[in-house]
Formats: structure tokens, sequence, C-alpha cells
């Protein structure tokens, strides 16, 4: 049995005392039928799943805070055969507002003005799958952990039934985006050029 741990976070295959949680998430007609699965009927049926699925080979895995899974309130998303625990609530990850959940497909960004990453790009489409995003974003004070990324933040846009979220960030060195730049056609090859573009700058 494979178990990774961090100060914060355990990545340890799923316990039939994970039946309860599981269930409470994955009950979601949102969630399952566009993974491929229907949803759980009980929390008995969770326990069957667990039981059949996980077996000996000790997978799909639970990413849970450490000593906080009994206490897990949400279970944000499953795929690819692993589970992501969160306890309490959310800050500025939220569930996206829409009709249908998961988003997965193209969407069209709203580039930051002076974006490094989109330049060329700022009005295409990009690809995307995902269930849950950042609403909004506030540089975090990093000089405690003496890091400075110093330059201006440039933040892109994109909006989603009725949730308007972080598509893409940009500070200094750091550079995230919440869609597949390599499933993003020729605009994803393009800001995969300009990012590599700021290793010799």
């Amino acid at each position: 049995m494979t178990i990774l741990t961090t100060p914060r976070l355990l990545l340890r295959p799923f316990r039939e005392g994970d039946a309860a949680e599981l269930y409470d998430y994955a009950k979601d007609p949102r969630v399952g039928p566009i993974a491929g699965w229907p949803p759980p009927t009980s929390v008995e049926n969770s326990l069957e799943i667990i039981r059949q699925v996980c077996g000996e080979a000790g997978a799909p895995y639970s990413l849970v805070p450490v000593d906080t899974l009994e206490k897990a309130k949400a279970l944000p998303c499953v795929f690819n055969n692993y589970a992501v625990f969160y306890g309490g609530a959310f800050q500025t990850v939220n569930l996206l507002d829409a009709d249908v959940v998961p988003h997965m497909g193209w969407d069209t960004i709203e580039a930051a003005p002076d974006s490094v990453l989109l330049n060329g790009v700022e009005n295409e489409r990009f690809y995307f799958v995902h269930s849950y995003a950042a609403m909004s974003a506030t540089a975090k004070d990093l000089s405690a952990e003496q890091v400075d990324l110093g330059g201006d933040e440039h933040i892109t846009w994109c909006t989603y039934g009725r949730s308007r979220f972080v598509a893409a960030y940009e500070r200094g060195p750091l550079s995230v985006t919440q869609f597949h730049p390599e499933k993003s056609a020729d605009a994803g090859k393009q800001l995969l050029r300009n990012w590599v573009g700021t290793f010799s700058k």
C-alpha cells in the first residue's frame, strides 16, 4: 500500500470508512455520468463500490487533509481514479454555477492586458475540463517564505454558465492556467511558445 504525505495532505487508498463522504459527493448526477459511471444510490452502495473497485489493488486513491477525513465536508472532484477531499469551506475556489458541470470543451477567454502567455492569442478559444475554479485572485504575501515574484499581476478570465472565473494568472516567473494548453490546438501551441520564451528573459 502506497501512502504519500506532505505537511498538509495525505494521499492514500480509499477505506471503507470513506463511504459516507464518497456518497455525499458522488450522488450528484452531474459528477458520475460524465466520467462514465452512475451515481451511487446509497452509502451502502458506495461501500460496495469501494470494496469492488479498490479491493486488494489499493486504488483509486484519496487525497485528504491530514487528520480531517472524518470531518471532510466536500469532495470537489473524482477523475483519473483519484479522489480529492477538502475539509471546510472554500475561500476562492467554488463549484461552477452552470446548468451542466463539469465545464468540458472550448471557450473564449478574456485575456489580461499585456499578458505574455496570451500574446497573439488574446481572443482565441481554449480547452477546459473542470468543475471548480477560482472566482477571484489575490496576491499572497510571500515575504515570510523569502520569495519575491516581482512584477505585476495579469489575470485572464473566462465565463461559463453564471460563473466568471480565473482562466490564467501571471506574475513575474509564475504562470498558471485553468485550461489545457496541450489540448488547445494552435492557440495552445502559441501559448507554450510564449511561455518557453520567458525562460531567456
